[in-house]
């Protein structure tokens, strides 16, 4: 049987940045920020059985957050809320196989096929990309308070949610040739991720081929404008109208 090498390393690495800041700029006028980063990483992810290290996925995540929001109170009468979000993310899951290519939208080298043997998946993993999220959204709420035939919480209030993704999703994009038998020299045909250095004279016939074709590139951005009017409207202790 085949033999390779010993398991290797694939600890999920992650580490988490949180920073909040508040602030009374007056008695009514009171200011809040947050940002919080997120980061992980896990080579070697799924090697094990049949997957070896050269069909590896490299998993490498990273988020950035910020919050703010001001909340101001204007005489006794009017409340104003406002909130801003941004959010800015980055996820790739690559092959282990060859440097990324900027051609290739940082994806490895498209020579790096995959062998699909009964024993064992070598070489370039089939699926793999990069997305890359990002959000950016505001808020506003008005409050008036005022008295008519009743008690009355007047609000006004809006929102623009801007959202945008953009990645690849590589589903095979790099081909896949698999085998019925497995090559006479697999305990030593195939060190390293470099397949150019692979020895692969004593490699079967393949039985069969498969080979993604299209633009894995995917753009979504959405934009979302919203606006609301609200009135609360106490006419007695025991009735309210939402209006």
């Amino acid at each position: 049987s085949a033999k390779f090498p010993p398991p290797v390393a694939s600890d999920v690495k992650t580490n988490l940045y949180f920073g909040r800041f508040d602030h009374g700029i007056t008695p009514n006028h009171q200011l809040s920020a947050k940002y919080n980063r997120y980061q992980s990483r896990q080579p070697n992810s799924d090697v094990g059985g049949a997957v070896s290290i050269s069909n590896a996925i490299t998993l490498d995540y990273r988020t950035d957050r910020a919050n703010v929001g001001l909340n101001s109170v204007f005489g006794s009468r009017l409340v104003n809320q406002f909130s801003f979000t941004y959010l800015d993310s980055y996820r790739q899951f690559n092959r282990f196989t060859g440097p990324p290519v900027g051609s290739l939208n940082t994806q490895a080298s498209l020579d790096d096929n995959q062998h699909t043997f009964p024993s064992v998946n070598i070489g370039g993993r089939t699926n793999d990309g990069n997305e890359k999220p990002f959000f950016v959204y505001l808020r506003d709420d008005v409050s008036y308070f005022f008295e008519k035939a009743g008690h009355h919480n007047f609000k006004v209030g809006g929102e623009y949610n801007h959202q945008y993704i953009d990645g690849i999703f590589a589903s095979n994009q790099n081909g896949t040739f698999f085998y019925d038998q497995d090559p006479p020299n697999l305990a030593t045909c195939c060190a390293g991720g470099d397949q150019r250095q692979w020895d692969e004279s004593q490699f079967p016939i393949p039985t069969r081929y498969t080979q993604g074709i299209g633009d894995y590139v995917y753009r979504a951005p959405n934009r979302i404008v919203s606006a609301y009017v609200q009135d609360d409207w106490t006419l007695n202790p025991r009735l309210t109208l939402n209006l």
